[in-house]
């Protein structure tokens, strides 16, 4: 929860930090399964 706090504090909304959370964490969780540390870019690539 403290992750989204932060986010919305530095100007994010809540949903939209609540879905920044989970594209990190699937994102890290499929490179990790993978082995395959592009996906992690690939799959976060649209946030920035």
């Amino acid at each position: 929860m403290a992750g989204i706090v932060r986010l919305v504090a530095g100007d994010l909304t809540e949903k939209r930090a609540i879905q920044v959370l989970a594209t990190l964490a699937g994102a890290i969780l499929l490179a990790s399964a993978r082995g395959d540390p592009a996906i992690f870019d690939r799959a976060t690539a649209d946030l920035g």
